[in-house]
């Protein structure tokens, strides 16, 4: 588990900073405090990979997700997207 490389964080805040440039609304932040907020969220979002892991009991499932992380990834991926659809 890592963080974002540079470069792939680069492509995620143009592309956002292109998203919001059509908004029609004032958006409170600037263009640094909108990329540390991002390299935040990667950051607990780092975290968060790390505290899942760690909080499967220990055994098969644990030692599966913890060799094979995008696995683990794409479950949370699933859980997030769904969240957005229902919530």
């Amino acid at each position: 588990m890592a963080l974002l490389p540079t470069g792939d964080m680069d492509v995620v805040w143009q592309s956002l900073m292109e998203e919001f440039s059509g908004v029609r609304s004032t958006i409170p932040v600037n263009k640094n405090q909108f990329r540390t907020f991002l390299e935040s969220v990667d950051g607990l979002l780092e975290q968060c990979e790390i505290d899942i892991a760690q909080s499967v009991p220990v055994g098969p499932i644990r030692d599966w997700l913890i060799a094979n992380p995008t696995i683990g990834r794409s479950m949370v991926i699933r859980v997030i997207e769904k969240r957005r659809e229902v919530l």
